[in-house]
């Protein structure tokens, strides 16, 4: 959005304008991958992430489901 403060809500800021999509999709605990698609700028792609502080992996392991396995 455009004309916002990070973090205040001074200005006061409007709805925002769609500018495309992005899609956050997480293969497991430990890695994922973002893809987006931005037609106003012509840009499309995916990106590999891997999370990088692996304190959270045993919580995250131990919420999953049996259908998740």
């Amino acid at each position: 959005n455009r004309g916002g403060v990070f973090d205040s809500a001074v200005p006061a800021v409007g709805p925002g304008e769609p500018y495309g999509t992005m899609t956050i999709h997480f293969a497991d605990c430990e890695s994922g991958t973002v893809r987006y698609d931005l037609p106003q700028a012509g840009v499309s792609g995916a990106v590999p992430i891997q999370r990088i502080v692996p304190d959270m992996v045993p919580l995250c392991e131990a919420l999953k489901t049996p259908t998740e396995e």
